[in-house]
């Protein structure tokens, strides 16, 4: 029997590429910003992983659709391309409570922010916030608008969103609105 995967393995490993994926007990992604990383995996921290969230699901979508129009080796913008489909592509929650994070926003310094929905001008949030935390609320209706984020009383960036109820094909959405 080999012996057990060790940091020093993968360390060694990661010279030749980037890993990704189980290890056995260790978990090896990629940052946001790009830097390896290695985690002990457990089942307690890893335990929703194989929910599929309105969130993931828009991601796995836009990724399909991105992988099948365009190619890296072809495109030399390839990257720009699907960040721009991304930073462009309208959000779905299912109704209740919205976790929405700080980088959605581009938000890149802690600042005071204020988030309003653009039709009613209601107040979501007003306060610091920083790149890595997350802004909460509930929504109960099913609505599709945009939240304006305001650094400044200056807009600073905005996001489309649609609620929809929790029996809503999302990933069907998606696909109807990559195809037209």
């Amino acid at each position: 029997m080999p012996d057990p995967v060790t940091i020093d393995d993968l360390n060694l490993l990661m010279e030749f590429g980037t890993l990704h994926g189980k290890i056995e007990n260790f978990v090896c992604q990629t940052s946001y910003s790009g830097s390896q990383q290695i985690k002990i995996y457990s089942d307690d921290t890893y335990k929703n992983n194989a929910v599929n969230t309105a969130l993931r699901i828009r991601v796995r979508e836009i990724f399909s659709y991105a992988m099948s129009s365009w190619n890296p080796q072809i495109h030399d913008d390839f990257r720009e391309r699907i960040e721009n489909f991304y930073l462009t592509t309208i959000y779905l929650f299912f109704v209740g409570t919205i976790q929405l994070k700080a980088r959605y926003f581009q938000i890149t310094q802690s600042d005071t922010y204020k988030f309003l929905y653009r039709s009613s001008s209601d107040l979501i949030y007003e306060g610091p916030l920083s790149p890595d935390q997350y802004l909460e609320f509930t929504e109960n209706d099913i609505l599709q608008d945009h939240i304006d984020c305001y650094r400044d009383n200056q807009l600073f960036n905005s996001i489309e969103i649609k609620t929809v109820s929790i029996d809503f094909d999302i990933r069907q959405y998606y696909k109807d609105l990559f195809s037209s």
